[in-house]
C-alpha cells in the first residue's frame, strides 16, 4: 500500500508549481476584497477533487492498472493507497491554508475574526473528504473520462455553496452560534465523513476486484 502511495505523491510532485500559482491567485483576490477569506479554505476542497481525478487519469494514460494488479500487493492495496493518498493530500492542504489564513491576519491583511476563518478550513478539509466518498466508487466504476463530468458537477455544487456562504459575509453570523454547538456539529459531520469513507473504500475495493483490466 505504501509504494502505491509513494507513487501518487511523486506524481503530485510535478504540480507544485500550479498549486502555489493557484494559492497565490486566491490569495491575492482575497486580500484584494474580490472574494472574502471564508472562500481562500476552499481552495482544500478544490484540492480534493482535482488530484485524485488526475492521477486516475495518469494511470489510465500510463495502462497502469495492468501492471500494479499482477503485484503481490493485489487490488486492495491499490484501492486503499489511493484512499490514504486523498486522506494525507486533505490534511497537508488543511495545515498549509491554515498557516496561510494565520499569517495573513497577523499581516492585518484579512479582515475579521481568525477563528471564524479557522473553522471552515475543518468544514471544507470534511466536505472535500465527504466529495471522494461519493467520486472514488465512480472513478473505479467508470474511469477518470466518463467520471469527470459528474466529479466536476459535484465539486461545482459544494464550491457554490461554499462560496454563498462567504459572500454573505455578516448573514452567517458564526459569532452567534455557540461554541458548543458549533464543536458538537463538527464532530457528528466528522463522524458521518469517517462512515461515509469506510463504505466508499468497501464499494470501491469491490467494484474494483470485479473489474477486468
Amino acid at each position: 500500500m505504501m509504494g502505491f502511495l509513494y507513487k501518487d505523491l511523486c506524481l503530485m510532485r510535478k504540480q507544485i508549481a500550479y498549486i502555489l500559482f493557484l494559492t497565490v491567485v486566491y490569495t491575492g483576490l482575497t486580500v484584494s476584497g474580490a472574494f472574502p477569506s471564508l472562500v481562500l479554505p476552499a481552495v482544500v476542497t478544490m484540492l480534493a477533487l482535482i488530484y485524485p481525478l488526475n492521477a486516475f487519469s495518469w494511470d489510465d494514460l500510463a495502462h497502469w492498472d495492468r501492471f500494479a494488479a499482477a503485484a503481490p500487493a493485489g487490488r486492495r492495496n491499490m484501492v486503499a493507497g489511493r484512499y490514504l493518498f486523498v486522506i494525507l493530500l486533505v490534511a497537508a492542504s488543511s495545515v498549509f491554508v491554515t498557516i496561510l489564513l494565520a499569517l495573513l491576519h497577523l499581516l492585518g491583511l484579512l479582515d475579521g475574526p481568525l477563528t471564524e476563518s479557522f473553522l471552515t478550513v475543518p468544514a471544507c478539509a470534511l466536505a472535500g473528504l465527504l466529495m471522494n466518498a461519493v467520486v472514488l466508487p465512480l472513478l473505479y466504476q467508470f474511469g477518470a473520462e466518463k467520471a469527470r463530468i459528474i466529479s466536476v458537477a459535484v465539486f461545482a455544487s459544494i464550491f457554490g455553496a461554499c462560496a454563498l456562504i462567504g459572500f454573505a459575509g455578516t448573514g452567517l453570523e458564526l459569532r452567534g452560534i455557540p461554541s458548543r454547538t458549533m464543536g458538537l456539529g463538527m464532530v457528528l459531520l466528522a463522524a458521518v465523513t469517517a462512515a461515509a469513507l469506510a463504505i466508499s473504500f468497501a464499494l470501491s475495493l469491490k467494484i474494483y476486484q470485479r473489474k477486468e483490466l
